[in-house]
This record gives C-alpha cells, structure tokens and sequence, in this order.
C-alpha cells in the first residue's frame, strides 16, 4: 500500500530507519489469498461437522509487516503500528456481527480470554493478559488498561535484498555486502532492540520507544530493561502525524519531562510483571496526560 510514509527515509528515527536508502522498485506479492483459503476450509469443515454456531473463531497474527514504509522493502523487527498492530477478528455464540471493540489488547490476552469462553476463571489462574470476553459482551469493565508494552530483542544486523534480487537473501547464505549498498537493505541492527509504550485512549494516541545496544559479556542481550541506557529514543503523536515521521521527544523532554517519567515508570513495572501483578500495573494511571 502506498500510505504517506511509503519510501520515505525517517530522518528523526534511530540509526537503523533514518540511514534507509531509497526503495528503487517493490513488489508485492498476494499471500493473503492462501489466507483466504485457508479460513475459508476451517469454516467448511465446522459448517459439515454441524458445530460452526456453537464455535468461537479467533483469527490474529503474531505480527504486522513492512511493505515500503519508511523505504523498509520487507521485514518485520521494528516498533512502528504497521509492525506492531495486528486485526483481531473473533466470530462465535454471544459475539454481536460487526462489533468493533476499541480497547487496547494484545497476544497476552489470548489465553485467559480462551479459559473464560470455555467456562473457566481466567482471575485464578496466573496469566499476565486480561480477558477479553466482557468487551465481547458489551459489559465494559470498570478499568481497562490504554496502554501497552513492546518488547524486542534485535537479532543483530539482518540484511535483505529486493524482491527482485533473490540473490541477495541472506536465509540463502548469500552475502548482501559482496553486491554492494544499493541491492539490499538493513532491515534489523545492533541498535535495534526496544521496550516500548503504545498508548491509546481518548486523550492521547502516542508512541514512546526506547533503543538499547547493550549486551552481556557472552555478547547476549540483558533482559533487564530498567537498569539500561537507552541509546536513542522516539516519540510519535499519532493523532497528529499517523505514519510516525516526526520524532517529537527532544521537544516532549524540554516541555513534558514529567509525562515522560510516569510513563516509563508504568512500563517498566509492566516490562517486569507476571500475573496479577501485570494487571495491576497496567491501569496504575487513569491518565497520563492530565499532567
């Protein structure tokens, strides 16, 4: 899709984006049809066995993808919406046909929403997500989290060629390098390893992420996000710039510093969570702007 940000180098982003060159052509190939086809069977064979009404579907991906923006041609390590947000589509008994459900949810919530459709009690089972099953009901829980943590790992440096030059994959063993700068593009860095904060809500649509480039001794990297440095930080106002080209966090640490450090302190709590904890943690603040 040609979105605003499509081939366009982000210059105010970590090393790994603003040194993007330039995309000379991109070709997308249509491998959402064998998606298509493959919905299409799950459902023939639960209409023949005669329980489709009687069955919940859930339909999500692990990861979104990037198709020429911010002149990335493919890959999917960074910590932009076309990489991080993914449809949820869910089609079942009590679920109402074309309900939207705006609530900030992800992977995590899978699980306990699944325990409760199949009638256990996801609140006495240690599972860090929330169930989704009362938003699916229009029963609206008296707190629900707006805000939601990223958490990447880089791989290191990852290099991929254009469609159009398979011989620069190297999943094939090729060396990009050897073909020179304009054949590939680095799709994943040593300087890409991240912990951010989505948030979402009525008074804000914002992005903060920080990019780390420590590593053990072994050469691994620390899972330990609060006793790190950052090496760079974003900010994005997606109300006001959708496709994430302007990193406003220089000028949100001069006039917001105080937005800033209630908002790490949530994620951070949340990088560290596990069961209840996490659930606590994530509605910690009713508002972060109000500040």
């Amino acid at each position: 899709p040609r979105t605003p940000n499509w081939n366009v180098p982000n210059a105010g982003a970590h090393p790994l984006i603003s040194s993007q060159p330039k995309m000379d052509d991109l070709t997308v190939v249509e491998s959402m049809l064998s998606v298509d086809d493959l919905v299409a069977e799950v459902f023939h064979v639960l209409d023949s066995k005669g329980v489709l009404d009687n069955t919940v579907v859930l339909l999500t991906s692990d990861h979104g993808y990037a198709l020429g923006q911010q002149a990335r041609p493919s890959g999917k390590f960074n910590v932009y919406d076309n990489d991080i947000r993914v449809p949820m589509l869910l089609r079942g008994p009590g679920i109402q046909p074309g309900a939207r459900v705006d609530a900030v949810s992800g992977i995590v919530d899978i699980a306990p929403t699944l325990v409760e459709l199949a009638g256990g009690d996801p609140d006495i089972m240690e599972l860090d997500g929330r169930s989704l099953v009362p938003l699916l009901g229009n029963r609206s829980p008296a707190k629900w989290r707006k805000m939601y943590p990223v958490e990447y790992w880089s791989l290191g440096n990852v290099n991929r060629g254009f469609p159009q030059s398979p011989q620069c994959n190297p999943s094939e063993g090729a060396d990009c390098k050897k073909i020179g700068a304009p054949a590939y593009h680095r799709v994943d860095g040593e300087n890409n390893t991240y912990l951010a904060a989505r948030y979402i809500a009525e008074d804000g649509d914002f992005l903060l992420a920080n990019f780390y480039a420590d590593r053990t001794p072994s050469g691994d990297l620390p899972r330990i996000f609060h006793e790190l440095n950052p090496v760079f930080t974003e900010f994005y106002d997606l109300k006001a710039d959708p496709w994430q080209m302007n990193n406003l966090y220089p000028q949100v640490e001069a006039e917001r510093p105080s937005l800033l450090r209630r908002l790490r302190r949530v994620l951070f709590a949340m990088n560290r969570c596990s069961g209840r904890s996490c659930r606590e943690a994530d509605v910690e603040e009713d508002s972060l702007l109000a500040v």
